[in-house]
């Protein structure tokens, strides 16, 4: 039985948090979530279709902001699951998305990140192409008060006439980078389903900026999930400012103390992630201590410092199986599992 089909919503849209009230530029004053939550309220999609999850990491400190902003729909505000990462203060979006996924009821989820304005057709569209079998990778602008400060440069290479450009699974060569990250970065489209048959967010790719969003749409073509770039669909992203150190990072952590071991990492991770040998379960299996000491070795040699998590990065904590633990939070909700 595939559990995604018969579920309360059709569209679950995932945003993790992590920055306080008024990190925009040029806006100072505008609330973190007000793009996004009025761009929400103006979509043609009916609003009982559809729920806003935001895995929050400062959840603490605005548990309350839904219930005293209430919409005209749903919204899931939790607290974003906690990581090795997270306890280090280090950026761990894969472990917000996972949050949400985990949260979600929709048949289809929309993932996008803070600071995002989109137009009154963005969710009816996605789940047209949802309808046709085809995940929605999204383009987008980024927009610093009322000038685009930076241009997704993905139109040039892959529209030609009729405005659309389909990558059929699984895409190949499995070798090409740039093809990989011209295909899926950003903001997306997925069934639920889907995410479930990858496992979702590897968060072994934690720690460090990039590449999350690359591994992930890597191991969905893989699986078997068929994409679409349409350009009429698009967003624009409000450009933010950094969190500040005692919103969420920790002192130690800042100015890349350990910089060489990420950039380490990342390039393994990035040829874990071509590989078509590598399963795309990838959260169900930690990694191996033999490559985690190929990382401490090219760390050493290079001068770099290795992070003091030598046992939580490989332990069975960073292994795990979404389905369950949306299965389990399903039951704890009282809904169908």
């Amino acid at each position: 039985m595939n559990e995604t089909k018969t579920l309360e919503k059709k569209i679950s849209v995932i945003v993790p948090h992590v920055r306080g009230d008024y990190p925009y530029v040029e806006d100072p004053r505008v609330h973190n979530f007000h793009w996004l939550v009025d761009s929400l309220t103006r979509q043609d999609f009916p609003a009982s279709d559809f729920e806003l999850v935001l895995p929050d990491t400062l959840f603490e400190s605005r548990k309350d902001y839904f219930r005293d902003h209430p919409q005209p729909f749903a919204v899931k505000h939790v607290p974003k699951k906690q990581t090795p990462w997270t306890r280090l203060g280090f950026c761990d979006i894969s472990s917000g998305y996972n949050t949400g996924l985990i949260h979600a009821d929709g048949e289809l989820t929309l993932h996008l990140s803070s600071g995002c304005e989109f137009g009154p057709d963005l969710l009816r569209r996605c789940w047209e192409w949802h309808e046709a079998g085809r995940a929605v990778g999204i383009l987008y602008d980024r927009k610093a008060g009322d000038s685009i400060v930076w241009q997704d440069g993905r139109r040039e290479h892959v529209f030609g006439s009729g405005g659309k450009y389909f990558f059929d699974a699984p895409v190949k060569p499995f070798t090409s980078k740039t093809l990989f990250y011209q295909s899926f970065y950003g903001h997306q489209s997925v069934p639920l389903s889907a995410c479930f048959k990858v496992n979702g967010y590897d968060e072994l790719c934690d720690g460090t900026k990039g590449w999350n969003d690359v591994q992930f749409g890597v191991r969905l073509s893989k699986s078997g999930m068929n994409f679409v770039h349409d350009e009429s669909i698009e967003l624009v992203e409000h450009a933010h400012m950094d969190p500040g150190l005692p919103n969420c990072i920790k002192p130690d952590c800042h100015a890349s103390r350990w910089q060489v071991f990420n950039e380490v990492r990342n390039e393994i991770m990035s040829f874990r992630t071509l590989d078509p040998d590598v399963s795309p379960e990838a959260n169900r299996h930690p990694m191996p201590r033999w490559v985690y000491d190929v990382i401490c070795k090219l760390t050493e040699k290079r001068g770099g410092e290795i992070p003091p998590w030598s046992e939580t990065y490989l332990d069975e904590g960073l292994a795990f199986d979404l389905k369950n633990l949306w299965l389990e939070r399903r039951r704890r909700d009282g809904l169908n599992a």
